[in-house]
């Protein structure tokens, strides 16, 4: 909301971020690591607003402060509480965290705290900063007081890659009916039938990383619906490299995205368990994902 309040105002004025999620949001949005050429060539002339600042590695970061003394106008929007980019060195050397990094002071010299929402329930914004300020097992305990959501998930939202592929293979066997053509995919067996949801898991053209599609035929090939209104076709042999299900994805890989229904979260490798992987940041970014406490609940 903020950010195309933003982009209103001012004049040809590029908007980006680092996935292809986040830069869908907005009519001629840019990945960041498409731009990044156009800045290291210096091409790039303008106003840039850059969103889900927290989700950008430093790498990339250092290419966006290379155009800061001489840029006319950078905004940049984002939440300090996002999980961080994997594995985020500089040089293979460790950086500090972002809000209190110097490149930060210098690419955004004026910080703007938000405390008004416009996304979510007043209950679920309470829990948002509740999180903020307290620890694991209190929050952890509150959410599972607060979110009670009983129906089918629309999504399950988990810690670990194995858990998300043995939620979507359960799910997938259960929903797929007898007629239903068998991928052997590489993230795991795909039994593939009209109206089953995929999102790709990575990039090779016209299929997106991190990008939903729904199956609209399954025929001497695989026809796709994607959520930015594109009708695909493509072969079996390229959908099993590029496309896995989505009953289930990671919580790092749900970033950027709100989502409709049912959102459960998987504090762990089965009901009740909690991974020493999963952190207060796991719980926040999860829990925001949905709009209203009553479409949450805590496996």
């Amino acid at each position: 909301y903020l950010i195309k309040r933003v982009l209103e105002i001012l004049h040809d004025a590029v908007v980006c971020a680092r996935t292809h999620v986040a830069s869908a949001q907005f009519d001629g949005g840019l990945t960041l690591s498409r731009l990044k050429h156009r800045i290291q060539k210096g091409f790039f002339q303008g106003s840039l607003v850059l969103d889900e600042l927290f989700m950008v590695e430093n790498s990339l970061l250092d290419v966006v402060s290379k155009i800061s003394l001489t840029n006319d106008f950078m905004v940049f929007a984002g939440d300090d509480m996002q999980l961080p980019p994997i594995n985020d060195t500089f040089h293979n050397c460790s950086v500090p965290a972002l809000m209190h990094s110097d490149l930060l002071k210098c690419i955004a010299p004026i910080c703007i705290e938000l405390n008004v929402c416009k996304r979510s329930d007043a209950r679920l914004h309470s829990f948002g900063l509740s999180c903020r300020d307290g620890d694991l097992a209190t929050c952890l305990d509150q959410a599972r007081h607060l979110f009670l959501a009983k129906d089918e998930p629309e999504i399950s939202l988990t810690v670990t890659n194995s858990r998300r592929q043995q939620i979507n293979q359960e799910v997938n066997t259960r929903l797929a009916p007898p007629d239903a053509r068998l991928l052997e995919a590489e993230d795991g067996p795909i039994q593939l039938y009209q109206g089953a949801p995929l999102i790709g898991c990575k990039i090779e053209p016209p299929i997106l990383n991190a990008i939903w599609y729904t199956i609209t035929d399954v025929s001497d090939e695989l026809h796709l619906s994607s959520e930015r209104g594109e009708e695909l076709r493509l072969s079996y042999e390229k959908a099993a490299r590029c496309l896995t299900m989505r009953h289930a994805m990671t919580i790092h890989k749900s970033q950027s995205r709100t989502l409709q229904g049912h959102v459960r979260i998987c504090t762990g490798s089965r009901p009740g368990h909690v991974s020493p992987f999963f952190t207060l940041r796991h719980l926040l970014v999860a829990a925001s994902r949905a709009t209203s406490c009553e479409n949450l609940s805590i496996e």
